[in-house]
Order: structure tokens, then C-alpha cells, then sequence
């Protein structure tokens, strides 16, 4: 972390409600406990953002500056489940990729996050161990899609069959892949074989 509960923004107007994690582009961002997406999309400050909401607590998650967005609203997720992946968009796009991480509480407000946050001696999530993934023969060209739904989705590239991407998480039946052109996108699991 190396932006904190508190620090200035904006000249001074308005301080950093919330903690900055910094990580490589297109690490997994995933959820710190189980509960409901209520907003997910592309907006304000924040860029490509998530908020969780978590009944148990009677607050709300907010991840924000994510490169590509895994969970859409009013999905049900559980601690683990990757929400979407490390980026730098919104007006954190001059700087390196990180996850903006806020916690939000009914009249309270924002929460500092610094205490709920530790670090276990195996942090990992267990993430399936598909390195590289390539389209099916039979299927020839495959979709590329901007979100992990093929009903609220946009195309926005295709595979030619036998191209090899990158995996670099999943949802449910979607795989979230990078490919050869450095182009983020999610891809149907029955569109391609691991290697």
C-alpha cells in the first residue's frame, strides 16, 4: 500500500477515503467476503469500479481503478470470486495500476479500511492453474466480449481458431484472457482447451 486513509486530494478539497493496493495490471481482484454486486460499470473518479455489497456488516465494498470488471450487478458472489482485475482507469490513469479499496457504512459514511486489512501466511486464492488457453478447431473463430455474459455484452474482437491467449482468471464459465495483441477481453470456456 502507498496511498492511506486520509491523504489529500485535489489540493487539499477532498481526502483519500479509502487505501490504495498497488499490483501488477490484471491481477484478480476478488471478494473479501460473500455478498451481493449492486453497481459494477465504468464511472467518475473511479473508473471501472465494483461495490459489494456485505449484509453480515451492513456496509459496502468499493473497488475501483480495475482494468476489466469480472462481476456484474445483482450477482450473488462468495469470499474469493474474483470481482475483476488490477488497472489504472478513472483518474488514477496517470498512475500505475493499483486497487482503490473502500469501505462504506451506512450514516457513517467511508471507513478507514487500514484495520480490517491483514495478511495471512498463504494469501493466494485458489485460482484454477490454467496458464495458457487456445481456441477450439471445431468451433474456427470465437467472440470476444468486453463483460463475462453473452447477453449484455459487446464483441469487441475475435480468435482465429488454434490462437493461443493468456489466461488470466475466471468467472463462472467465462474466461478472462489477454491476447497476443495485449487486448483484454473475456472468452466462453467452451470456445478453447487448455494447452
Amino acid at each position: 500500500m502507498q496511498s492511506i486513509w486520509g491523504d489529500a486530494r485535489d489540493g487539499g478539497r477532498r481526502s483519500h477515503e479509502g487505501v490504495d493496493i498497488f499490483a501488477p495490471r490484471g491481477t484478480p481482484v476478488i471478494a473479501v467476503t460473500n455478498g451481493r454486486i449492486t453497481s459494477s460499470g465504468e464511472r467518475g473518479l473511479g473508473g471501472k469500479q465494483v461495490w459489494l455489497r456485505d449484509t453480515k456488516r451492513g456496509q459496502s465494498l468499493y473497488y475501483a481503478h480495475l482494468d476489466s470488471i469480472a462481476a456484474l450487478g445483482n450477482a450473488r458472489v462468495t469470499t474469493g470470486d474474483t470481482l475483476g482485475f488490477v488497472g489504472n482507469t478513472g483518474n488514477a490513469r496517470t498512475t500505475p495500476p493499483h486497487l482503490h479499496f473502500g469501505i462504506y457504512k451506512g450514516y457513517k459514511g467511508a471507513i478507514n479500511p487500514f484495520p480490517y486489512i491483514f495478511q495471512y501466511e498463504n494469501p493466494e486464492p485458489e485460482v484454477p492453474q490454467i496458464p495458457n488457453v487456445q481456441t477450439l478447431l471445431a468451433k474456427g473463430t470465437a467472440n470476444l466480449r468486453d463483460q463475462p455474459t453473452a447477453q449484455k455484452s459487446r464483441i469487441i474482437g475475435n480468435l482465429d481458431a488454434q490462437e493461443t491467449v493468456r489466461f488470466l482468471g475466471k468467472t463462472n464459465e467465462w474466461f478472462h484472457i489477454r491476447t497476443g495483441k495485449n487486448q483484454a477481453a473475456f472468452i466462453h470456456e467452451s470456445l478453447v482447451n487448455s494447452l
